[in-house]
């Protein structure tokens, strides 16, 4: 992931932060709608706080970890309890795509069965786990739960970035 075009000194100058709390708040007036001390950002459509420096939107996950370890993060920024907008640094990790996707926790919103790795069959379950480019089936099953069970159980075993 590229960076941006400015330095650790300067997220540093124009943010605190709270790692207790992973509020970012705004040390100077970056803008007229900027309040000193106030929060930075705002939350966008799906759970993440955003933030605008120098005409451009970042992350706030990344500013924080720019903030908290001085540098700028080599790939995407986890957050190990999957809520988006809980910036504590206890709670996010730099890691590789793939290791990011395998803490998902929530299935995709044309799941019809509302359970992550859990397809509907004719007459019955079935249950599914991605392990790099391969699919591997983990059997039928007769409940969603059941089905739900197995995929759940296969994560913890087969994806190392899992925190469920």
């Amino acid at each position: 992931m590229a960076n941006p075009n400015f330095s650790v000194q300067e997220v540093r100058r124009l943010f605190n932060y709270d790692p207790s709390t992973g509020v970012l708040t705004n040390r100077v007036e970056r803008s007229t709608r900027t309040i000193i001390n106030g929060l930075a950002g705002w939350i966008n459509g799906i759970g993440y706080l955003m933030v605008r420096v120098n005409g451009r939107c970042y992350l706030g996950h990344r500013l924080v970890w720019v903030h908290a370890h001085g540098k700028w993060p080599d790939h995407h920024i986890d957050h190990i309890n999957c809520i988006r907008d809980d910036n504590r640094i206890e709670n996010l990790r730099d890691v590789t795509r793939s290791f990011n996707i395998q803490n998902q926790k929530r299935c995709h919103v044309n799941n019809k069965v509302g359970l992550l790795g859990v397809y509907a069959l004719k007459n019955g379950y079935m249950s599914a786990i991605h392990i790099g480019n391969l699919k591997k089936y983990l059997g039928r099953f007769s409940t969603p739960q059941e089905a739900h069970e197995a995929y759940v159980k296969a994560k913890r075993e087969l994806h190392p970035g899992c925190t469920i």
